[in-house]
């Protein structure tokens, strides 16, 4: 069992004890890349992901065959911050702030340093409540 203390202290430790693991894995890498052995590690090639070598001409051709367009494009309307982008704070606000909420985000833990309030368990439990 470990105290509340040394949990903090182990936190803050293993925070630097990650970086270093980090540096130590791109230092074994290089090693590796350069030509240099590190026993039981070895550089293989990361997985890859697929590319369009010319999309339009694809999905033109695509098209040609016979695919129907709606089977191969979506339409999605633009982000809540892509539209206030577009619109401006106070235009979105009067025309459309009704119907944006923010609600609060997800307890993330973070050093007693940061400048945002503690959680507040029972504030975040009635959020969204409304009274009368």
């Amino acid at each position: 069992m470990l105290t509340h203390a040394e949990i903090g202290d182990l936190l803050n430790r293993g925070k630097t004890l990650v970086e270093w693991y980090e540096s130590l894995k791109e230092y074994a890498l290089a090693t590796c890349l350069d030509g240099g052995t590190v026993p039981g590690w070895k550089a293989v090639e990361g997985r890859g992901t697929r590319a369009w070598t010319d999309q339009d001409k694809a999905l033109e051709t695509l098209l040609s065959k016979g695919w129907a367009r709606e089977v191969l494009y979506e339409t999605l309307p633009l982000s809540l911050a892509q539209i206030e982008k577009l619109l401006g704070k106070k235009p979105f606000t009067e025309a459309v702030g009704e119907f944006v909420t923010s609600p609060p985000g997800k307890p993330t833990l973070a050093p007693e340093s940061d400048r945002r309030e503690p959680y507040n368990r029972a504030a975040a439990d009635f959020a969204g409540v409304v009274v009368g």
